[in-house]
């Protein structure tokens, strides 16, 4: 269903600006027809009006540009991309004749070539199509907004995260009208998400909460779909808000109820079309599982029988509709308190009929296999859930060695009554296997932090592996214990390793070596793994549904090629450059060799913080320790900017000027983020700290373990700072960019002990 939903609203982003372009005069009414019938998803139709009211060979001033960019549109949506790329061609050869004439009408048909190289994966040729426009015409008028936000999904295709940040940026700079911003604000919070976490998504769509334009009607059908898909990833990122944060749960769950109330009343002003079902189907589906969480059962059971009646008429083997029909039974069986037995028939069913529209093996299944999983333990059927989860598990792990890409659903498949079927030993293991993979990938240069599910996945192994020390105690369980702790101090720092940090490592590794005589080579050696990548991304994705195997079977034939150029390469330089350093990924410290490397007075503290929650590492010469943290992200950045702000004073003329120290932020981070691992320190002098997240840009030595005897307002109170415990005065601590540092070491691509 993720795949269809992209497809859908990527869709929409070439319809979105087409829109915006027509001109206000008197223009021919089947035009606009035919305009309509594109916006609407009635492809069939518009390409035929089109073929009967435009000729592409002639350049007529009086027809808009962007009725030919809907129709190429259309054809390529329709799947005609030789007419579509024949059309194309007609246009942009017939526009550049006409330069500068037609300089500004190249824009509009530029975007719909730019959309086709997207959509026929070619992210680099839409850059081209870009580079190639005149300069002078590049980032103005209407269309700029169109250009910047195709370019932004080029980048982000590309994995050139800090490109396609700053081209979306320049998108809702230059896009003058709201709906069209919209589309932009979808798409810039899904980046933000994939890479930066859930806060800032959440701070760019906090916009939409102004959002209420004046519609023009003729994009009804494109903005209340992106209204209505923008609206649910808001309200989705609070729910995952409200379940990490037990304390705001109430009213964020309020708040993210109310935009899913929004995004329904878009949908009901969508029009019934096969392009637009997808939206429908999605968000109504998402919107009952928010109900559902939430605790509002009522609402969630009129959206499941509202969805079953709809689903009980499509057509079964549609992948799409196969998954969404059996889920909600699934779940109807459960708010109506159907027998378990007859709830694990249904998942059964819900499994068994979906595997029968897509591959056995595609990431689709897992959470329909791991909920028939805990419905069999449920039901007793143990061991045939162990087969199950285990057939998972493995299925896992290959789609991370053909693809180079973690796929949703570790953190369901962690959840506490998979103990009910797999020992705590066992999970270390499982959880060990994935981490060798991650670790493989990394050293290979695959840029997998671009998904976020690879640090979901590497959060839920820390997570679980903390919750498993009690049971590995180092004196009984030595062995255990030292691959638990491996797996742990391995996983936080491949964690702390973010798409910007990989994106710099890569231009770091090409700056350094385009000087020798084999840089151009060790340049191309790492262009190809970039591909690669971005290929085995669209592979995994065109083998979650049927009809595309024609697609994958380009895309294996591509990767293959790549595979052979890397290989054919490496040889050359290998030959030609005997003593040439192929530059790889630094690769994560062995806790092993960073406890030999540490005195007894010593210890190092690693922070790993992310939207689910925050974690310390405690490494001694004698044991490794983990510490959940009782804060959350948002309350983590809020904490640390109110005690910089009383830091970074640069107005001050006078000593009276000095604002008070914030003390009571800085006591109340103290207690939250480095009280819980005093216990592990207290025999400790010096510390090697890597704070994460907000925590980076704060000196630890500012954060006071007592409070003053008598209260500071002002600066003829400064006296009483004496009377402060700080923890600078505790501790010497050294700052340290990673744990290689300590031990000038990596671990090897396994993570098994040494």
């Amino acid at each position: 269903m993720r795949r269809i939903l992209f497809i859908s609203t990527f869709a929409v982003i070439a319809l979105t600006f087409g829109i915006v372009t027509l001109t206000k005069s008197a223009q021919d009414e089947q035009l606009k027809s035919a305009m309509s019938l594109v916006h609407q998803g009635d492809f069939v139709e518009a390409i035929s009006r089109y073929q009967e009211l435009l000729a592409p060979e002639e350049l007529d001033n009086d027809i808009d540009e962007s009725h030919y960019r809907a129709w190429i549109n259309a054809l390529l949506l329709f799947g005609d991309k030789t007419q579509a790329d024949t059309l194309l061609e007609q246009r942009t050869t017939l526009l550049k004749k006409h330069q500068p004439e037609a300089a500004k009408r190249l824009l509009t048909i530029t975007a719909a070539s730019m959309f086709s190289d997207l959509l026929n994966g070619n992210p680099q040729g839409a850059i081209d199509d870009y580079v190639q426009l005149p300069a002078t015409i590049r980032r103005e008028g209407p269309e700029a907004g169109n250009l910047f936000l195709l370019l932004g999904g080029a980048s982000r295709q590309l994995n050139n995260v800090p490109n396609a940040e700053y081209a979306y940026q320049l998108a809702l700079l230059k896009t003058g009208d709201h709906y069209s911003k919209v589309t932009i604000l979808l798409h810039y919070a899904g980046l933000l998400y994939e890479t930066r976490g859930s806060q800032k998504a959440i701070e760019l769509l906090s916009q939409l909460d102004d959002f209420n334009p004046d519609v023009q009607p003729e994009v009804l059908p494109i903005y209340f779909n992106d209204r209505a898909l923008a609206f649910a990833f808001y309200g989705r990122l609070l729910i995952e808000k409200a379940k990490a944060n037990p304390t705001l749960r109430r009213d964020t769950a309020t708040k993210a109820l109310k935009l899913y109330e929004e995004a329904m009343k878009s949908l009901k002003k969508l029009p019934r079309t096969t392009m637009l079902q997808g939206t429908s189907l999605a968000v109504t589906l998402e919107a009952a599982r928010a109900f559902e969480d939430m605790g509002y059962q009522d609402q969630a059971l009129a959206l499941y029988e509202l969805l079953d009646a709809f689903l009980g008429n499509q057509n079964p083997n549609n992948p799409l509709f196969a998954r969404a029909f059996w889920e909600v039974k699934f779940r109807q069986s459960q708010l109506q308190k159907e027998d378990k037995s007859i709830q694990a028939h249904l998942a059964m069913s819900r499994v068994n009929a979906f595997t029968n529209t897509i591959p056995a093996d595609s990431p689709l299944l897992f959470a329909p296999k791991a909920e028939l999983a805990w419905k069999l333990i449920d039901i007793g059927e143990t061991e045939t859930a162990r087969n199950l989860l285990f057939n998972i598990f493995d299925t896992y792990n290959q789609h991370i060695d053909a693809f180079g890409t973690c796929d949703n659903g570790l953190d369901s498949l962690y959840a506490n009554n998979l103990l009910k079927a797999l020992t705590p030993s066992e999970l270390v293991f499982i959880a060990d296997e994935v981490l060798k993979r991650l670790l493989m990938a990394n050293s290979q240069g695959r840029n997998i932090w671009q998904s976020r599910n690879c640090r979901m996945a590497l959060y839920t192994i820390m997570d679980a592996m903390e919750k498993f020390q009690h049971l590995f105690p180092v004196e009984s369980h030595p062995a255990e214990r030292a691959k638990l702790d491996s797996i742990n101090v391995l996983a936080a720092q491949l964690h702390r390793y973010s798409p910007m940090a990989h994106s710099m490592a890569i231009r770091k590794l090409k700056r350094d070596t385009q000087t020798l005589p084999y840089g151009s080579m060790i340049n191309r050696l790492l262009s190809i793994g970039e591909e690669q990548h971005r290929l085995r991304v669209q592979l995994r994705d065109s083998m979650t549904t049927q009809g595309q195997s024609a697609q994958a079977d380009e895309l294996a034939k591509a990767i293959e090629l790549l595979t052979e150029e890397h290989q054919l390469l490496l040889k050359k330089v290998q030959k030609q450059y005997p003593n040439a350093v192929i530059p790889t990924l630094p690769a994560p410290a062995h806790p092993a060799s960073i406890m030999e490397n540490l005195a007894n007075d010593e210890a190092a503290i690693l922070w790993a913080v992310d939207d689910y929650g925050s974690k310390a590492i405690v490494i001694t010469k004698q044991r490794v320790q983990s510490v959940a943290l009782p804060i959350d992200l948002a309350d983590m950045g809020k904490l640390v900017n109110d005690i910089r702000l009383t830091l970074d004073q640069p107005d001050i003329r006078s000593p009276m000027d000095i604002r008070p120290f914030a003390m009571e932020p800085a006591f109340q981070l103290y207690k939250e983020v480095f009280a819980p691992l005093i216990p592990l320190i207290k025999d400790k002098q010096r510390l090697y700290l890597l704070p994460g997240g907000p925590l980076s840009k704060l000196p630890f030595q500012v954060l006071p373990m007592t409070l003053p005897k008598k209260s500071v307002n002002s600066a003829l109170d400064f006296i009483n700072y004496r009377t402060v415990a700080w923890l600078g005065d505790q501790f010497q601590m050294n700052y340290q960019p990673s744990l290689n540092n300590l031990c000038n070491c990596s671990a090897p691509i396994s993570s098994d002990d040494q």
